[in-house]
């Protein structure tokens, strides 16, 4: 299960760090969803909701390829506009899915605390990224 949660957190470091050498990221975000998609299809077994979000995260690969190429905070043309927000909701999605595979691993261990800072840390980063939305 550790590998597991490594490949979903390095996953989700190439998804919110970007480095782009003229218009290239080097940490693209297709390899972060693989890398997501593989964390969440360790943990299957044991948590089947892991399936649901394994399948999102291959489905994200697809849909996270232009982000390689393109830099999303300096383009101001309608369409990448909507694209982007788009992505954000998708991106949403998933968080919210790898966070109930989270609460669940937190809850077969029974610990309070680390039930009640899942739960702060779920609460705010939904709530950040819904008004980012708006």
């Amino acid at each position: 299960m550790k590998s597991a949660l490594n490949l979903i957190f390095w996953g989700y470091l190439f998804v919110l760090l970007q480095f782009n050498i003229e218009m290239i990221d080097i940490l693209p975000d297709p390899i972060g969803y693989c890398l997501i998609a593989s964390g969440c299809f360790g943990l299957r077994e044991h948590y089947p909701i892991a399936q649901k979000a394994g399948i999102f995260a291959v489905g994200m690969i697809f849909v996270s390829i232009p982000t390689t190429f393109v830099n999303l905070d300096g383009v101001i043309s309608f369409g990448w506009g909507i694209y982007s927000a788009g992505l954000l909701f998708l991106k949403l999605i998933l968080a919210y899915a790898v966070f109930l595979i989270l609460k669940r691993i937190v809850e077969d261990y029974e610990h309070t605390a680390l039930i009640n800072r899942t739960n702060t840390v779920f609460t705010f980063y939904m709530t950040f990224n819904l008004l980012s939305l708006a």
